[in-house]
Parts: C-alpha cells; structure tokens; sequence
C-alpha cells in the first residue's frame, strides 16, 4: 500500500476478474468497448465473490473500470455477473467475512476535548491541502 501497489483481497480480486474479462474479450474478437464492458463485469464478478456484496461490486467496478465516467449500459450485465458469482461462492461455502459489533461506544464532545479535535481537524486540512501542491512545486523546480 506504502507505494501504490493493491494488496489485499480487493486488489488481487479486481486485477483476476478484470484480466479474466479481457482474455474472454479478445478471445471472443469483441471490440473495444465490449472488452472494456467484459473487464467490468469481470472485476464486479471477482468482487462479489469474494465479498459476497453484489451492489457494491457493480458501483465499484463501473467507477474502476472508467475513471471519470460512468457507463450505465454496464448496469445490468455487471450487476448479472455480480449475482451470479455471488450465488456461485455462497454455493461453494464462500461465505462473506461478518463482523458482529457487541456495543456501540459513546463519543462525547466535552471542553476538554474539542481543542485536539479541531487542532487535528486543521493539521489534516493544512497537510491534505499544501500536500498536493508540494510535489507539483518540486517537479515545476526541476
């Protein structure tokens, strides 16, 4: 994660499903847009299988596979291959990760705690936005 790489369940997942959808795609001699069609029905198949949450994986998928642009003729195949590949994991005793939550904690905003609070609130807003402009400084120097 430190350098950009995708670790972990939703990386290995999406980079499966997509590579799966574009190998049937070429396979198939489809076009362009049909393999970029086919790579986010792979990745939302992938998706959902491993974490047994179809919707998301449909949302998440069709932003992954446009950045930027949002392609509703992808909701219903990718929403079919999230369904199905849900169905397909929890038949083979794929079941999703649960996390049961015991108790609910009580946040209290007291005057002995507002301080930290607003002076976190400001030093994630002062690094987020000078944070992005140092680099483009640096490589404007260079």
């Amino acid at each position: 994660h430190l350098f950009g790489g995708s670790a972990g369940r939703e990386g290995a997942a999406l980079q499966l499903g997509g590579s799966i959808g574009n190998k049937l795609g070429n396979l198939f001699k489809l076009n362009e847009a049909d393999t970029r069609l086919m790579v986010m029905c792979g990745m939302s198949a992938a998706f959902s299988a491993i974490f047994g949450t179809p919707l998301a994986a449909v949302v998440f998928a069709m932003e992954v596979g446009s950045i930027g642009i949002m392609h509703y003729a992808a909701l219903v195949p990718c929403a079919a291959s999230a369904l199905i590949a849900s169905a397909f994991a929890l038949n083979m005793g794929v079941h999703p990760e649960a996390f049961h939550i015991s108790e609910i904690a009580v946040f209290n905003i007291s005057s002995g705690s507002l301080p930290p609070v607003t002076n976190a609130n400001l030093t994630s807003d002062v690094s987020r936005r000078y944070g992005s402009i140092i680099p483009h400084a640096r490589v404007a120097a260079f």
